[in-house]
């Protein structure tokens, strides 16, 4: 027959919240927290993440296309 493993209960739990979660879920958030962003603003918002973002991807996808040379080179 097959034991049942025991459960392990550590002596250092003593089952207290060291931090509160209650501010990251989405549906427990404040209507009144939330910022008001028009939409000139939200535009400002995109562009500036282009901004940051692009350079990213751009070497990003041009470290992927080196290994792709040294690997076609390689391997040929």
């Amino acid at each position: 027959m097959r034991k049942k493993k025991k459960k392990i209960i550590y002596k250092e739990d003593d089952g207290r919240t060291l931090y509160s979660m209650s501010g990251l879920y989405p549906n427990q958030a404040n209507e009144e927290s939330k910022p008001i962003v028009n939409k000139k603003e939200k535009k400002a918002m995109r562009r500036a993440l282009m901004q940051v973002m692009l350079p990213r991807l751009i070497c990003v996808l041009i470290g992927f296309g080196i290994c792709f040379l040294i690997l076609y080179f390689w391997l040929k």
